[in-house]
């Protein structure tokens, strides 16, 4: 069965392409390349769990939707964005992005994790979760039938967990919940 990411809800698409121009001149090759080519934008949901739930021994039922990670590439650079809804401006709008050499490569990777062979019978949604307080972003492959959450780590600050490597929600929860305890009270978005 596939590992499938989720639509991309037109409000997110339209709030990235508007404020492009904020990070990219309007000349910009990558910004016309992007432009015309929206079609391979990436959209990834974005959750978070926060340091005292994860402290507490909460799993991804605490994990809470927080933005959408983009990915836009030409054959030589690309742009992550993360993109959240802004009160301010009652829409969704980027929080932060990178413009990079490296943004192809991690759409690479990506599409490494999309294209895996999964068991028989399971069916994933491919999500983000982050988790500051353990040093830690995973691609969350979510099961949409009864099998079980995998998890793999795209950036990890935890010698146990490897880049790439696919973990259960135990070897993972296990070992960001004592890396949490290490940090320090400090509430952290």
């Amino acid at each position: 069965m596939p590992i499938t990411l989720p639509p991309l809800p037109n409000e997110v698409l339209t709030g990235f392409l508007h404020d492009l121009a904020d990070f990219l001149p309007h000349a910009d090759d990558l910004r016309q390349f992007i432009l015309t080519h929206t079609d391979t934008i990436l959209g990834i949901p974005l959750y978070r769990i926060l340091p005292d739930r994860l402290r507490a021994g909460e799993r991804t039922a605490a994990a809470e939707p927080v933005a959408w990670r983009l990915l836009a590439a030409s054959p030589s650079q690309g742009i992550a964005a993360d993109l959240a809804r802004l009160p301010s401006l009652q829409r969704f709008a980027i929080a932060s992005a990178s413009v990079s050499p490296n943004v192809p490569g991690l759409i690479n990777l990506v599409q490494e994790v999309l294209h895996r062979t999964c068991p028989p019978g399971t069916d994933f949604e491919l999500r983000l979760l982050r988790m500051k307080a353990a040093y830690l972003e995973l691609a969350w492959l979510k099961s949409n039938n009864s099998a079980p959450d995998l998890f793999i780590p795209l950036s990890s600050g935890l010698p146990d967990l490897n880049r790439r490597e696919t973990y259960n929600a135990d070897q993972v929860f296990s070992q960001a919940r004592i890396a949490a305890q290490r940090t320090t009270g400090f509430r952290m978005p």
